[in-house]
């Protein structure tokens, strides 16, 4: 960098983790920085490698149809065939429709999926129907994924052109939330140099996180605990799962340094859990299977065989039929033996069987394209679908027999099959695991760095079973008093062989409680009363007037809205213009008499055609655009809520929608899909209410709830820029005998477009009640009761006995 400039050089070393701070670039930084490229590199290559595939798959296609349009119009020219002929093929090509339109209709919704609406690349990280994969190849009907665990799943492309599709390797800088309660009796000096430290911490980490986290108390949870959220922005987006828990696990390591500093707790009432000797536990591995699993593999590669052989013969068969059956028909009008009248009369009848048959002819279509084309499994392959996994048994023209864990027998349709999701195991590479368990929060962080090195040195000398370097990551403070740890590594094979897999977990989990049980690592409940403790009286400022900010986002909202409505209308444009152009050519045609009635009725039938095969997109493509210009239910910018998850509108286009998720996450729609489905929009809203739950002892006198309810009150009329007077303070529920639900319903002087600054307000009312909790005595206690704890023997756990023998067999 010594012959860049200063600025150029400074722009190129925050490239670089870490290099900003040291002033130079360490050896660890520069190696992720290079497998960052070459990932991103790679990924860039097989996108261009796959839409060069597909690219020519479709040209191939193109040809085809161009090539059958150009012999219609040389046949027409050189007056080879007649009107009649051609009114005779086109019907025939209506049969040819009903049997095969869903198909061909299918295949067009996979183009229009993959080269317009275009929603990922090969190498991106995506979430459909909640579940994260990375895209690994991309075909015309097809799309595989890799899923967390290196799993294959295929999907339609049809089928995917329906569903919402969250890219992160798109969205913008993320978010992330970390969620945790403390006692309800903690000093708010001592909450607010928590917020102070975790505040600095995290500024501190200008290379992971943007500054000025959110930090608010949500809510009072059964008079005892105090939930409050951690809101922050890291400096990337998901793409990079694993370097999002790394960041995560070291600020809840910092977290839990904070926590135990300021002696910041949750309590639970007292009682003891005495942690006996256990003997130490042994275990021996099954013996080598290899014979046994190379007789299975052999086996299933036969059976895979035989059964593509019975498929081939069966479709061999019936293409014989239908070769045949037009032989006949070239063979009867070439020695003039039957008339066009007579094959009038035939493709009549044909039309008939059509209507009666043409369901059948049209499932079988399709069992064959998902058979020889898609073709996502062998026999032998371990598959998921639905859920289920099962082993393919036979491969049929029809169906395909499955068997499932317990040797249940189960057939599916493979029409159905081609509409499905498919995961295969089998074809996966070596695939990934997890193991989640909870520690006490005050286990030192001493203790887990040793667990974490022996787990890892156990995984590493097992190199047979596992790749070296797994991840263990700190996720989660749960209750303030667990603390969620994810162990997350990699098998040296797939899960095809689902036994071994489950036998390497198991190994591992006894050899993880061997650790834990030397190290003395465990999970506790902290003994706690619930007598609230005298605290002073709480000062709260508020924040600087955000108008500026507001105004400047709405004014950018509006612009990315016109601009976006501009875009859709030029889109809108061209596509009248396309059947303004072709209504004005069929006009002079019959000005100019170049055309005759026979002809556009021949061209009619042709039309009809095309609309049984392209007809629900244009369908779907109409929708869209009655959703976007006639219903309207958004503009870009507002907050909106779409089957519970609330978004803001990023940017709108004729067939989708972009959305962005509260941490960023970028959500793609179909706007065809949106318009069947009920939308939540919060900035064309009025000013929204707020409610707040909370339970108190049921033996709190009533003078009590009254000076509550007065106080409350007198607090919110206060704050009259924040809230309508006069709420509803209203007791709701007597839970379990010993405990009063009460619900505070009130309004906010604002609707919920800023989110941010709804919780801002409610977190200074939270604060004002638990100083109303305090003062007033007001509390929630749990009712007496006793614990009798026994003498019980050791316990002793044998393995179970080899089952080689059982396998082998």
């Amino acid at each position: 960098m010594r012959f860049m400039r200063e600025d150029e050089a400074l722009k190129t070393i925050h490239l670089f983790e870490g290099a900003s701070e040291s002033k130079g670039i360490s050896k660890r930084a520069l190696k992720n920085w290079v497998v960052n490229a070459f990932r991103e590199r790679r990924a860039l290559a097989l996108s261009l490698n796959d839409t060069k595939t597909a690219v020519n798959t479709l040209h191939h296609m193109l040809n085809v149809l161009v090539g059958m349009v150009i012999v219609v119009i040389w046949l027409l020219i050189l007056k080879v065939t007649t009107t009649h002929f051609l009114i005779f093929l086109s019907s025939q090509l209506l049969l040819v429709v009903f049997m095969f339109g869903n198909t061909c209709k299918t295949t067009f919704e996979a183009i229009i999926f993959l080269f317009v609406m275009h929603p990922f690349d090969v190498g991106d990280r995506v979430e459909v129907e909640g579940v994260q994969m990375i895209v690994e190849e991309m075909n015309i009907l097809t799309t595989v994924f890799l899923r967390y665990d290196n799993q294959k799943i295929i999907y339609p492309n049809a089928v995917l052109s329906t569903k919402p599709i969250s890219n992160y390797y798109r969205s913008p800088d993320m978010g992330d939330a970390i969620d945790f309660c403390i006692h309800i009796s903690t000093p708010m000096e001592k909450i607010a140099m928590m917020k102070e430290r975790i505040t600095r911490y995290i500024e501190n980490k200008s290379e992971h996180w943007y500054p000025a986290p959110m930090i608010v108390l949500r809510d009072v949870e059964d008079m005892n605990r105090l939930k409050i959220s951690l809101w922050l922005s890291h400096t990337m987006n998901h793409q990079d799962m694993g370097e999002r828990w790394a960041r995560r696990a070291l600020l809840i390591e910092e977290m839990i340094k904070v926590f135990t500093e300021l002696d910041i707790q949750y309590r639970m009432l007292p009682f003891d859990v005495n942690v006996r000797q256990m003997p130490a536990l042994t275990s021996n591995r099954l013996p080598s299977t290899w014979a046994v699993n190379a007789f299975r593999e052999r086996r299933a590669l036969a059976l895979s065989l035989n059964d593509t052989k019975t498929a081939v013969n069966t479709l061999h068969h019936m293409l014989n039929v239908l070769v045949g059956m037009v032989i006949v028909v070239i063979w009867l009008l070439i020695l003039k033996v039957t008339t066009t009248h007579f094959l009038i009369f035939l493709s009549s009848q044909l039309l008939l069987v059509v209507f009666m048959f043409g369901n059948t002819c049209k499932t079988t279509f399709e069992a064959i394209i998902f058979l020889f084309v898609m073709h996502p499994f062998d026999v032998g392959d371990r598959v998921e679908v639905e859920g289920v996994q099962m082993i393919v048994e036979e491969m049929n023209i029809l169906t395909t027999v499955f068997l499932r864990y317990d040797n249940q027998k189960i057939i599916y349709p493979n029409a159905v099959l081609s509409t499905k999701p498919i995961s295969n195991y089998y074809r996966s590479p070596d695939m990934g695991d997890a193991i989640d368990f909870c520690i006490h929060i005050s286990t030192p962080m001493e203790k887990i760095a040793m667990m974490k090195e022996r787990i890892t040195r156990y995984i590493e000398n097992k190199s047979e079973h596992w790749y070296p370097a797994p991840m263990i990551v700190l996720r989660d403070v749960e209750d303030m008093n667990r603390l969620k740890i994810s162990l997350w590594l990699s098998h040296t094979m797939n899960h095809q062989d689902m036994g071994e897999r489950w036998a390497r977990r198991a190994l591992l989990i006894e050899e993880m409680i061997k650790v834990f049980t030397e190290l003395d690592i465990q999970y506790r409940m902290l003994p706690f009363d619930v007598n609230v403790r005298q605290m002073p009286a709480l000062t709260s400022n508020r924040l600087p007037s955000t108008w500026a900010v507001n105004a400047f986002r709405e004014r950018r909202a509006l612009a990315l809205s016109l601009n976006d409505t501009k875009t859709a209308v030029n889109t809108l444009h061209h596509m009248l213009n396309v059947l303004v152009g072709m209504v004005i050519v069929v006009i002079w045609l019959l000005i100019l008499k170049v055309t005759t009635t026979h002809f556009l009725i021949f061209l009619s039938s042709q039309l009809l055609l095309v609309v049984f095969m392209f007809g629900n997109t244009c369908k779907t493509t109409f929708e869209a655009i009655i959703f976007l210009f006639v219903m309207h239910p958004f503009d870009v910018g507002d907050r909106v809520e779409v089957e519970g998850v609330q978004m803001i509108v990023e940017e709108m286009n004729i067939l989708t929608t972009v959305f962005l998720r509260y941490d960023n996450q970028k959500i793609i729609y179909p706007n065809a899909v949106l318009s069947t489905k009920p939308i939540s929009n919060y900035y064309r809203s009025p000013d929204m209410g707020d409610a707040i739950d909370f339970c108190i002892h049921i033996s709190t006198p009533m003078e009590k709830i009254a000076m509550m309810k007065e106080r409350i009150t007198r607090y919110i009329e206060n704050k009259s820029e924040h809230w309508y007077p006069a709420p509803m303070i209203v007791l709701r529920d007597v839970e379990d005998m010993n405990r009063l639900k009460i619900s505070l319903w009130l309004s906010h002087t604002m609707n919920h477009q800023d989110m941010g600054e709804r919780w801002a307000r409610r977190a200074l009312l939270i604060e004002e009640m638990i100083k109303v909790f305090t003062e007033l005595d007001i509390q929630y206690r749990m009712l007496p009761f006793d614990v009798n704890v026994r003498q019980m023997p050791a316990l002793t756990s044998n393995r179970l006995p080899s089952t080689w023998a059982v396998c082998a067999s």
